[in-house]
């Protein structure tokens, strides 16, 4: 996830089209009998148009578009954070799972015998590490490739009612999404008047959330579990360690906020699936860094490191910083530069 520089939107439209090539023509699947179509200009129209757009008078409109031309309004999407723990907010089974994996981690380390924690969370933090930089990076190359994610969720009609009756199977599970989706997504959001892609994303970023939840739920653990003054340290220098580590985790706080203010859904790789229509401006912590959220964006870890006194976690802090640069390196970057081209990205 990335910000670059402001670019007229005729250049990303020209962009966009270049995207296309070795992509699969993408259709919007067809919506109930009786609602308004695509107009020809490639635009939701009518009654679609206005199921779509955003509610809250507070947040400003915005479009986006699919990587073969399609332009939808954009709903508001909550973070993952909200999402899950904000008591304002409905939950549906997907939260329930979620936040039941997350307490069966902070169990299962109150259970072990201080013995067995640094093992156990060490290997389920790579486990979950490896999930991240590796599993969903494969699953963001194969997007970004041929939108191979996008075009299953077309093949396989998953976000349209079979219309048999011999499909009772399939139905039930399609309501199932419609309703977890339309729990998550109320405001402006309609689960059949959606694109596929929009559609696919959602779905793609519940398992986004376990994952990156999970992934830095264990490695606090992992390090709790190690953590421990050195033997015949000075006090004043315990007392120093928790004072640095606080501090570079309040950073690492800010850096994330900010940066998560400013790319919004792109902060879940949303612009693997389709492009949001905006000026995009170097703001906030964007200012100064290129890739905040993975270069001082992981500060946080070595202040955790600090606060542990364990270089068990510095190695671990630093092998995992590595993935998360080798993913940038390897996922984010050629996609950056497929979307947007290379130029922007060296300006």
């Amino acid at each position: 996830m990335r910000i670059e520089p402001s670019a007229t939107d005729e250049s990303l439209l020209s962009l966009l089209s270049l995207a296309q090539l070795g992509r699969p023509k993408m259709k919007l699947i067809n919506v109930s009998e009786g609602d308004e179509q695509i107009d020809a200009g490639g635009n939701l129209s009518g009654s679609q148009a206005t199921l779509m757009e955003a509610k809250d008078p507070g947040m400003k409109a915005r479009n986006a578009k699919t990587f073969d031309g399609f332009r939808f309004p954009l709903p508001n999407t909550p973070d993952m954070v909200t999402q899950l723990f904000s008591p304002a907010r409905a939950k549906n089974v997907g939260d329930l799972v979620i936040v039941t994996i997350l307490v069966l981690h902070l169990v299962s380390y109150c259970l072990l015998p201080p013995t067995l924690r640094v093992p156990v969370f060490g290997a389920l933090f790579a486990l979950w590490r490896v999930s991240y930089n590796g599993g969903i990076g494969f699953l963001l190359r194969l997007q970004s490739t041929d939108q191979r994610l996008s075009s299953w969720a077309q093949r396989s009609r998953l976000f349209t009612p079979s219309g048999s009756a011999k499909s009772d199977k399939h139905d039930g599970f399609h309501r199932f999404l419609k309703s977890e989706m339309e729990t998550s997504v109320k405001d402006g959001y309609a689960f059949e008047k959606a694109p596929v892609e929009f559609n696919t994303w959602l779905l793609f970023r519940r398992l986004a959330d376990l994952v990156l939840m999970s992934d830095f739920t264990s490695y606090c653990l992992f390090a709790a579990a190690c953590g421990g003054p050195p033997l015949h340290e000075n006090p004043l220098l315990t007392w120093l360690r928790w004072i640095v580590g606080l501090s570079l985790i309040g950073i690492n706080v800010w850096v994330k906020l900010d940066a998560h203010r400013v790319v919004r859904e792109n902060w879940y790789w949303a612009d693997f699936f389709f492009v949001i229509e905006q000026e995009m401006e170097c703001t906030g912590i964007f200012r100064w860094f290129k890739d905040p959220m993975y270069t001082v964006g992981y500060i946080g870890y070595y202040g955790i490191s600090l606060m542990a006194g364990s270089y068990r976690v510095l190695i671990v802090s630093l092998a995992a910083h590595a993935a998360q640069m080798a993913f940038l390196r390897w996922v984010e970057e050629p996609h950056f530069e497929k979307i947007y081209g290379k130029s922007q990205k060296e300006d």
